[in-house]
C-alpha cells in the first residue's frame, strides 16, 4: 500500500513539474542573469547601462555571496551576462550593449 501511495505522489508530482516547465518556456519573457561583484566598478557601470535602457528582467548574482551558482553558469569573469528565454541561453556576453543590441534586433 505504501509503494503505491508513493508512486500516485510520484506521478503528480512529475505531472505538475512538466505543466510548469513547459509555461516557463512559452510565457517566460525574455531575462538576464547578470553574474557581478559588490566591489565590480565594471559590474555597476554596467548594470547602469542596462537600467538606462530598461531592457529585460535582469537578475543580479553576486557571485561572492553565491560562488555555487557561478560555478553551476561556469562564470569565470565579472561582469557576465546571460540572456535567457526561459530556459535557453540566447546571448552570453561580458558587454552590456551586446544584451541591448541583441534585444533591438530581436524585437524587430
Amino acid at each position: 500500500m505504501r509503494n503505491w501511495i508513493l508512486f500516485c505522489v510520484v506521478c503528480v508530482t512529475a505531472f505538475f513539474l512538466c505543466e510548469y516547465l513547459t509555461q516557463v518556456e512559452n510565457k517566460t519573457p525574455t531575462s538576464i542573469i547578470a553574474f557581478t561583484s559588490e566591489y565590480c566598478i565594471p559590474c555597476k557601470k554596467a548594470l547602469n547601462i542596462l537600467t538606462q535602457y530598461d531592457v529585460a528582467n535582469v537578475v543580479q548574482i553576486d557571485i561572492h555571496k553565491y560562488p555555487y551558482k557561478a560555478n553551476l553558469w561556469h562564470v569565470d569573469a565579472v561582469p557576465t551576462f546571460i540572456l535567457l528565454n526561459g530556459n535557453e541561453v540566447l546571448l552570453r556576453t561580458h558587454d552590456p550593449y551586446d544584451v541591448i543590441l541583441y534585444l533591438q534586433g530581436a524585437s524587430k
